[in-house]
């Protein structure tokens, strides 16, 4: 009985511990770890790094404003010149005419504001009466002039869209030599082309022929059997291709049809060597004689010249042909361009002759005020319109001096002279500059930026530059002035070419050094910001951050905006400066 209470015992004491121990398992808390940052104000900066290349900045065009005869060329390709330099001059003595006239104008108006305050006499009366006469004069004159260069310059853009209309003209007497030229050599070639696939047939004949001659039947290839089935392979290769050409030859595309010409000429010269190389390894016997031997190797031979000629003949046709096409295309677009500065000259005299019109107009208004007020006597409407006229008078002579200065070039920058087009004497025209002038110690950088980063770029962005030459230490300043829009592909990537200014006077800075462009695209002050791997993409719930509360974590939704350096972005909305979130968490037992 006593076992028995022990055995019961120990029963007892075995369950209680197994209750225990399933409880302490299946009730123990796992423990949490927040890894956390807090929200907080400050600056944020968006850049896109790139490596380039430094590159000399390209020459630029310099160009008298005006129309006219060039007076004076100071400078000559080579030179070195100064900034505000001068290197060239119009004649500007109708200018310096005009500068005496609008200065003596200027003595009249304010001669007659004297009078004004002095009081009207007769023979000023009559004075101001001829003024109006003269003004109106001025007036119609302008008119006149007006409608002369509305004519003219009809009349040039209608020459210029003739000329554009008749490099289009492909038959009829408007016809061009650029016209002619392309149609003789599409003749040329179609002739050409005709006449070498009846060459090319005739080659293949032959080589049917060799190739299905009984008598040669157990004599051609004794010495390589191999190239008889290459020699027929060839052949029907060859064949194939001449069948091409000729169902070609009933489209219109001639290029096309060359181009199937030659493919067929190659095949069929191809096929006659193999044909040649097996003669050349053939014995004779029985009916397939040495003659019949010697005719058949004369004939491949005969035919590979004729063959090789007539590859020849197809490609300088053709290359005559897409010269001549060539030619027109350009003397289409000499043509465009021609009626493009037309137009836009056209419309640069035909503004100034308003401009001349409208002066005058109000010139003639203000000399019938001026006599009007003469007549009325002196009041103070009449002498704050004599200031007035004072006033205008001061500004047209401010003009004219103004045109004579920009009747004057002067070099913007130190450099060097690459190109002059004019020499004293000739006609400046706008279509071609005067000088090209190359900047010194001014240099750009080229880098490539991929389609990721290229939106963030943007003109005018600056950029901090270093150089593998020169150590980090060592940074020079510029700014984005080129964003190409076309993309360059590189391995497969999408990339635009983006340049960047700077100048490297300061050193010695060379053309084709490596340049290390860290280019400043965004950037925002006392920004609300938190590390971006606090934000949680929900799809189509928008983003969320973890906010650790007294221990607790609570899903807020935000905005965010600007995306930075460091793995930084900006918070809009949702959470205020001070918050903590929660950037990782990580469970353990």
């Amino acid at each position: 009985m006593k076992i028995l209470k022990n055995r019961f015992f120990i029963v007892s004491l075995l369950l209680i511990i197994a209750a225990a121990s399933v409880y302490f398992i299946f009730n123990k808390k796992s423990k949490i770890e927040y890894t956390t940052a807090k929200v907080e104000r400050g600056n944020l900066i968006q850049t896109v790094s790139e490596t380039g290349m430094v590159k000399a900045n390209k020459e630029m065009n310099l160009n008298f404003t005006m129309n006219g005869k060039i007076a004076d060329i100071f400078a000559s390709v080579g030179d070195k010149v100064k900034k505000d330099q001068i290197l060239a001059e119009l004649d500007s003595s109708d200018l310096l005419l005009k500068e005496k006239e609008a200065a003596a104008n200027l003595q009249v108006a304010q001669a007659n504001l004297a009078k004004l305050l002095a009081g009207a006499t007769g023979p000023e009366l009559a004075v101001s009466q001829a003024g109006v006469d003269q003004a109106k004069t001025a007036y119609v004159s302008a008119l006149n002039e007006l409608e002369k260069i509305k004519n003219t310059v009809s009349e040039n853009i209608a020459q210029a869209e003739k000329s554009l209309s008749d490099l289009y003209s492909t038959s009829g007497e408007t016809i061009t030599s650029y016209q002619q030229a392309v149609k003789n050599y599409k003749s040329v070639a179609l002739t050409t082309v005709e006449s070498k696939i009846s060459v090319a047939a005739n080659a293949l004949d032959n080589i049917n022929t060799i190739l299905n001659d009984n008598d040669a039947k157990y004599f051609l290839g004794a010495g390589n059997t191999a190239l008889i089935d290459t020699t027929k392979n060839d052949y029907t290769l060859a064949n194939t291709a001449l069948t091409k050409t000729k169902a070609s030859q009933a489209g219109s595309d001639i290029s096309q049809t060359s181009a199937d010409t030659l493919d067929a000429l190659n095949k069929t010269f191809s096929a006659l060597k193999d044909c040649y190389s097996l003669l050349e390894v053939s014995m004779v016997g029985g009916n397939f004689t040495q003659t019949k031997f010697d005719i058949y190797k004369t004939a491949v031979s005969t035919q590979q010249t004729n063959i090789s000629s007539g590859i020849t003949s197809v490609q300088t046709a053709q290359n005559n042909l897409n010269d001549s096409i060539n030619n027109l295309n350009n003397a289409i677009l000499a043509a465009k361009n021609a009626l493009a500065t037309a137009k836009v000259t056209g419309a640069q005299q035909t503004a100034a002759a308003q401009a001349k019109v409208d002066t005058s107009y109000r010139a003639w208004l203000v000399a019938e005020a001026q006599l009007n007020q003469l007549k009325a006597g002196t009041r103070s409407q009449d002498i704050n319109l004599a200031q007035a006229q004072v006033n205008q008078a001061q500004a047209s002579l401010g003009l004219v001096r103004n045109q004579i200065n920009n009747n004057i070039i002067k070099a913007p920058l130190d450099g060097t002279i690459t190109k002059k087009n004019y020499e004293a004497g000739e006609q400046f025209l706008s279509a071609k500059s005067v000088f090209s002038l190359l900047g010194m110690n001014n240099f750009e950088i080229e880098v490539d930026v991929s389609e990721a980063d290229i939106t963030k770029v943007a003109l005018n962005d600056q950029a901090e530059i270093t150089f593998d030459a020169f150590g980090e230490d060592v940074k020079f300043y510029g700014q984005v002035n080129f964003i190409e829009p076309a993309e360059t592909v590189i391995q497969d990537v999408i990339y635009y070419k983006v340049k960047i200014n700077f100048d490297g006077k300061d050193k010695d800075v060379k053309s084709g050094m490596t340049a290390n462009a860290n280019i400043t695209t965004a950037k925002k002050d006392k920004a609300l910001i938190m590390p971006s791997r606090a934000v949680i993409e929900k799809n189509g719930s928008g983003k969320f951050a973890r906010v650790l509360v007294s221990e607790q974590v609570k899903e807020a939704p935000i905005t965010i905006g600007l995306r930075g350096d460091n793995g930084l972005v900006e918070v809009l909305s949702g959470l205020n400066e001070g918050d903590t979130v929660v950037t990782y968490i990580q469970t353990s037992n």
